[in-house]
């Protein structure tokens, strides 16, 4: 998870950066909108980060943000007067792998007919829906 700074100035849209991540930006004209794309902003940026052999940066939680703020004017600049959030980051790593779960039968029967009436597949549209969930997209 990954901490994502909002700011909002007057007359402008969102902007939301990442201290761990570097060059790492994105906007929004509401805060639903700039959530959604700073993850996949965030997706982006790292998942290029790993075509080209990079490490990722580890992420720090948001205290120890606040502690690196004291020394760091970048970071320091970009907490403050944000609001800050935790971005999951989901790597696709293009490999699926089986689970065994159990869920209602009702809830299960609802999925079914769903996958069927978009001609997907019941773990396409758990897949989907998870990340949905998950990634605020």
């Amino acid at each position: 998870m990954y901490i994502a700074t909002i700011h909002k100035d007057e007359d402008t849209a969102y902007s939301v950066g990442f201290p761990d991540v570097m060059g790492c930006i994105s906007y929004g004209d509401n805060y639903e909108e700039a959530q959604a794309n700073a993850a996949e902003a965030l997706s982006l940026h790292l998942n290029a980060m790993l075509e080209h052999g990079e490490p990722l940066p580890v992420p720090r939680a948001l205290d120890e943000l606040q502690v690196a703020a004291k020394t760091d004017e970048v970071i320091a600049g970009l907490l403050e007067g944000a609001v800050c959030v935790g971005i999951p980051y989901l790597a696709d790593l293009a490999k699926t792998t089986r689970i065994e779960i159990e869920v209602d039968a009702g809830l299960l029967a609802a999925v079914d007919s769903y996958a069927q009436s978009y001609n997907i597949s019941r773990a396409a549209l758990f897949s989907s829906a998870v990340r949905e969930k998950i990634s605020f997209v």
